[in-house]
């Protein structure tokens, strides 16, 4: 039934092609305005489902901490030394660019770079000295600039020596030098950031460490609920523009060469990479498909058609994406293709049938009629079933691999209806042969199949043999099979991104990061010796078990070993976590009191 169906679905669509045209132009016009729509995503929150628990954590450390997405700049001195007075100058000028960038901008005025939230560099880390038992906390370098060597190496020596700036700040040959720009990309929350900054001391001597959620009680006692925004990809390239022409400024190329890393280049360079890569590849892709279509079918009609119909559900299943609002990752250009090369071969199925029934001295019509016969449940059968196993794919916990699986499927359904409908209506437009003679010769393609036909049936027994063969061995390439979710390891070697993650793993602090929460359903738990020792103890496994991934560790922990250490005259033996709770809480409260913009974070 299904076969006479397809039959006579030429007739239908040629009686009624006026409308069918109409309609699919209205369509394709309304949809072509939803590409513009389609947002590419490869953020770390794209992976997962809003129900999911690992998305659910995250966004709550968001809440309570803030963002996570940083830019770490490594800067290079070309002198060989951070410290010195040409390197120094050039760093508080850069500072000063990037963390001060408004006073340029006219009040109000939006800038790209108003995503940062905070920039730290050995110009304004806080370093911590004591004094008549009172913390101080100031600026590192602040607006000092050594003048002499030795003013030189006792900034160096003060920054090899304290526990916490090696490996983030400096390297540990001082030649290189780093930059911490935090943002808020996907973290977004400016009711709580700005009650931070305007009621900087949230906690008092006698409420430090109260049980952290996602509503924070401020001490003017307003309740502040974190509002995570979703960053649009587009922000990126804008955002890492306008911190190029920075960098780019010839007073800080002069003292130095720059590496930037970080969530924000990846998503920069993947948004980049992605748009480029589907024009680059479409540029070289179409022509060859074009050779290929004229060599099987030397007309033009037979190129034509097929590409218009890729080009078609191309557009279509972009539109979709586009007006649906579902972000797509890098996926998408896998979806792309696949459209491309389902379109092109069921197009060609068509015709290469059509061309068949040509040569068996068969009408126009006759021919349309026999091949939608013979081929239009194939390509039914064949599409559906393909459409099936990507939807299977729906069931995939990371949303990125769930969303290619349906509008993979679409494009392939996409591809089927117009291959079945606009195709008929465009041969008889215009056909690869006269309507009004048959062909005289065997198509190429047919010429080719009797050939591999014959091989197959005269040394089955061969074939099968190879075929197993060749399935056994590559059996144990299973065994080679591994699965790498580092978006670094992507980027092809020899690019000046994968160059810059190398740069940061070999000589600074490394370019991954793990963050634990700890959430101890308990107020002023961290007021408790033995709640920072089990901290400390954890910390110190990592950093003695695992010493070939783990660099450094950092936590309150260091904090309170730091001040109490400078507490006591910058005594090494007191770089320990107090056991008196009494003393604890008291070395909280000056640090509270010294940073307090540090202590939230």
């Amino acid at each position: 039934n299904l076969n006479l169906k397809f039959e006579t679905l030429p007739d239908k669509l040629r009686a009624n092609r006026i409308w069918i045209t109409v309609l699919f132009i209205v369509l394709t016009g309304i949809l072509s305005f939803g590409m513009k729509n389609v947002v590419i995503d490869e953020s770390l929150e794209a992976y997962f489902h809003k129900d999911d628990p690992v998305k659910q954590a995250y966004d709550q450390f968001r809440a309570i901490f803030g963002g996570d997405e940083y830019v770490y700049i490594v800067y290079r001195a070309k002198d060989n030394d951070i410290f010195s007075e040409k390197s120094v100058a050039a760093l508080q000028k850069l500072h000063r660019a990037l963390a001060d960038y408004r006073l340029n901008l006219k009040p109000g005025e939006p800038s790209a770079l108003d995503h940062i939230d905070e920039v730290k560099s050995l110009i304004n880390v806080k370093y911590m000295e004591g004094r008549q038992n009172t913390l101080y906390s100031k600026n590192f370098i602040g607006d000092a600039v050594p003048q002499t060597r030795d003013q030189s190496d006792r900034f160096r020596q003060k920054a090899l020596n304290h526990p916490d700036f090696p490996l983030i700040y400096l390297s540990e040959n001082s030649a290189y030098g780093g930059i911490m720009i935090r943002t808020d990309f996907n973290a977004e929350t400016p009711e709580l950031s700005n009650a931070l900054s305007e009621d900087e001391s949230l906690f008092d001597d006698d409420d430090f460490g109260d049980d952290l959620g996602q509503t924070v009680q401020t001490t003017a006692g307003n309740e502040i609920t974190a509002d995570i925004r979703k960053t649009d990809i587009r922000e990126y390239p804008k955002f890492m523009n306008a911190l190029d022409r920075i960098l780019a400024d010839p007073a800080f190329e002069d003292a130095f060469e720059f590496n930037a890393v970080g969530n924000p280049v990846l998503m920069n360079f993947f948004t980049e990479a992605v748009i480029q890569d589907m024009g680059r590849l479409m540029s070289l892709v179409l022509p060859l498909i074009t050779v290929i279509l004229w060599l099987l079918f030397r007309s033009l009609s037979a190129v034509l058609w097929p590409i218009l119909i890729v080009s078609f559900t191309i557009v279509w299943i972009l539109g979709t994406i586009g007006w649906i609002g579902m972000s797509m990752s890098a996926m998408i250009q896998v979806v792309i293709f696949l459209a491309l090369t389902v379109g092109i071969a069921d197009s060609v199925h068509i015709l290469s049938g059509y061309l068949f029934f040509r040569n068996q001295d068969f009408e126009h019509k006759a021919a349309l009629r026999a091949v939608m016969k013979k081929s239009g449940l194939a390509c039914l059968l064949t599409s559906v079933t393909t459409a099936i196993g990507l939807l299977s794919l729906v069931f995939v916990p990371l949303k990125p691999i769930s969303s290619f699986g349906i509008f993979a499927a679409i494009a392939v359904l996409f591809a089927f209806v117009f291959t079945v409908t606009l195709l008929p209506m465009m041969l008889d437009l215009w056909s690869p042969v006269s309507k009004k003679r048959s062909s005289q010769k065997d198509h190429l393609v047919l010429t080719v199949l009797k050939k591999v036909e014959s091989v197959g049936y005269g040394h089955y027994r061969l074939m099968i043999l190879i075929f197993a063969g060749f399935a056994l061995f590559l059996v144990f390439g299973l065994a080679q099979l591994k699965v790498d979710s580092n978006f670094v390891e992507i980027i092809k070697k020899g690019l000046p991104l994968r160059d810059a993650y190398g740069l940061v793993d070999t000589y600074m602090g490394g370019t991954g990061n793990m963050e634990v929460m700890v959430d101890f359903k308990k107020v002023d738990a961290l007021k408790d010796p033995q709640v920072l020792f089990a901290m400390q103890d954890l910390q110190t496994f990592m950093e003695e078990n695992k010493t070939t991934k783990v660099v450094k560790t950092m936590s309150l922990v260091n904090v309170v070993k730091e001040s109490y250490k400078v507490l006591n005259d910058d005594d090494p033996a007191f770089y320990a976590v107090p056991k008196d709770p009494a003393v604890l809480k008291h070395v909280l409260f000056l640090f509270e009191n010294a940073n307090p913009k540090d202590r939230p974070r």
